[in-house]
């Protein structure tokens, strides 16, 4: 599935829809799994689509993704895209971003993809845990250490780190590192759904050892 691309222009199709910041406030937080295969993921099709094509969003943040009528994240307001070839545009809006959602470094061209790595990172954060009122990179890392194992911890601060050279080389290679987070923790989910199985058939068959079988109920 891929995340088809708008310009600001083009936004104007979605004005009566969700953006992703009301969708947080309205349903809180997520779960990893629900947020990755509905929204993370999708979010990552779609700056891959775009860097693929030589485009960097530069101004990633809940507030200019949309989600369709189906609750499909789309990505929004390019105005200060650049190509990653054309330079003129890219010192011209070197200094610009939305604090937390881009880092604090000024953008000279080299690292723009690694920048919407680092927005899409500080967005991961705010839908797991249901909260816009970041102030600064120093509360998301310290929450992504509260998350501990509800989230990929060393991923996230990679992509959120001060310098982008620490940052993931590209969406592809983000997702790829994802994916295989994300199907180990779907398999720990099943593993342990079967050792809780595994442990009421001990217990069923503790009671009938210990109770007349009138008194349970099968």
């Amino acid at each position: 599935r891929s995340t088809p691309l708008y310009s600001s222009a083009a936004s104007d199709v979605y004005k009566r829809q969700e953006t992703l910041s009301d969708y947080i406030l309205s349903i809180g937080p997520m779960e990893w799994p629900s947020f990755y295969e509905n929204v993370g993921r999708p979010i990552l099709e779609g700056l891959e689509h775009a860097h693929g094509r030589g485009y960097a969003h530069r101004d990633l943040k809940p507030l200019n993704i949309m989600l369709s009528r189906m609750r499909e994240p789309k990505l929004t307001d390019f105005g200060i895209s650049r190509h990653t070839e054309d330079q003129r545009n890219g010192y011209t809006f070197a200094g610009m971003g939305s604090a937390p959602w881009t880092p604090a470094e000024l953008d000279d061209g080299v690292f723009s993809e690694r920048r919407d790595l680092y927005s899409w990172a500080a967005i991961c954060v705010a839908c797991l845990t249901g909260r816009l009122d970041y102030k600064s990179v120093a509360e998301l890392r310290a929450k992504v250490k509260e998350l501990g194992l509800l989230a990929p911890q060393r991923l996230l601060e990679q992509c959120m780190s001060d310098s982008p050279l620490d940052r993931p080389a590209s969406a592809s290679l983000l997702i790829w590192n994802l994916d295989d987070y994300h199907r180990a923790r779907l398999a720990d989910t099943d593993r342990a759904r079967l050792v809780g199985i595994e442990m009421s058939g001990q217990v069923h068959e503790r009671l009938l050892d210990l109770l007349p079988l009138s008194l349970i109920h099968i």
